[in-house]
């Protein structure tokens, strides 16, 4: 949102229409907008209810979501755009005081105070309804960004089982008590963690909707072992990121992934940064003197110096899935599952509501061109897909 507030009003609408619409652009169907700084940021602050040191708001009258202005009214717009588009939030950090260490960094695993469960889930509902109140309805909510780790950005640290304690006893009860609607998603962390996910959601059967996963460890077919295990819940990967630069590689290897994803359960598949700088900022310093993170890819570059706008490999990735998979569409079973080819040839076949059927396929064999026989009934279509 900040890089896109530097634009030009001529330049910002033309990459907007190449985000969001679904005929001049790939129609991107899925939002995931951080709650408050998370570790790509312009600004240090922690939260929308930040207090001076020593000084605590359980009644939240301090609250102040102004730094959140663009964002919210950037997401308006491509709502306008697209009317499709469903929008999930996700928090890196509670306001410091709610904190049992007054540091708005993962990396000493800071927790939420245990007296704060209740106020952090009322600061969570004010979030959403200052969404809500300028006309932007947030689809989902998960209750913490990768929830057990060490980082040197914003973050918090839970256990499993205090996450599932809070979103039962605070959280849902927060949310329906505001007469909200918003769906929870439990997790928001990789699949190398599909235990804790699991368990999370066998304990949150009655308050949250489904599973949210992160790419950067494991491999996507667990999600189909968690749809097995809880067939009436939804899953959807709300963040990956390759690195920098975006290379052929890398578009190959979001496609995999995506195709992985909804072959395994996943409902949608989010990639991390929208716009980012030529340097993959904004970022600023850490307590250690240290850029938060500046390695991950964008779906589009912004060059603030030069003014100029490009499309790395990651927004075409998107392409290939968002601009032809329509919103309601349904998996249709195909035979050959990638794990054959140790998942450097794979496909995914969905039926959209028109009609139309969609065929995704990704080969990651540098080695030779594929020839790829579908057949449905009596109809043999080839398709070679090159090296």
């Amino acid at each position: 949102a900040y890089l896109m507030t530097q634009m030009s009003e001529e330049m910002r609408n033309d990459v907007m229409i190449k985000l969001f619409d679904s005929e001049k652009g790939i129609g991107l169907k899925l939002l995931r907008n951080t709650i408050a700084p998370s570790d790509y940021t312009p600004y240090e602050y922690a939260s929308y209810n930040d207090m001076p040191e020593g000084e605590e708001d359980f009644e939240l009258e301090h609250f102040d979501m102004s730094a959140a202005k663009d964002q919210i009214e950037i997401t308006k717009k491509a709502m306008e755009m697209n009317p499709d588009i469903k929008l999930f939030l996700s928090p890196w950090t509670a306001p410091l005081w709610m904190k049992t260490e007054r540091d708005w960094l993962a990396v000493e695993q800071p927790k939420l105070r245990r007296d704060c469960y209740d106020v952090y889930a009322r600061y969570l509902v004010k979030c959403i309804q200052s969404y809500e109140e300028k006309g932007v309805p947030v689809f989902a909510i998960t209750a913490q960004n990768e929830p057990f780790t060490a980082r040197k950005w914003p973050g918090m640290y839970w256990t499993w089982n205090d996450l599932a304690n809070f979103t039962n006893d605070n959280f849902r009860p927060a949310l329906d008590d505001a007469g909200l609607k918003t769906e929870i998603y439990n997790l928001d962390y990789n699949w190398s963690r599909f235990e804790e996910g699991d368990n999370i959601m066998a304990t949150t059967m009655n308050t949250t909707q489904g599973i949210a996963y992160h790419w950067y460890s494991g491999d996507p077919e667990v999600m189909a072992k968690s749809k097995e295990y809880f067939p009436d819940k939804t899953i959807y990967v709300t963040e990956a990121a390759g690195g920098t630069p975006s290379g052929t590689s890398q578009l190959l290897n979001i496609s995999s992934k995506i195709c992985r994803s909804l072959r395994s359960g996943s409902s949608g598949y989010i990639l991390w940064n929208m716009v980012l700088n030529p340097v993959g900022g904004p970022s600023v310093k850490n307590r250690f003197g240290e850029s938060m993170d500046t390695e991950c890819a964008a779906l589009v570059t912004y060059d603030e110096d030069l003014k100029t706008i490009s499309y790395p490999n990651d927004y075409y990735a998107c392409a290939h899935y968002s601009k032809y998979i329509l919103k309601d569409a349904v998996l249709v079973d195909s035979t050959d599952t990638g794990e054959n080819s140790e998942y450097k040839l794979v496909n995914s076949v969905s039926l959209n509501p028109n009609g139309s059927m969609v065929i995704n396929a990704v080969n990651s064999d540098s080695s030779s061109d594929v020839v790829l026989k579908f057949v449905m009934g009596d109809k043999v279509m080839e398709i070679t897909l090159p090296q």
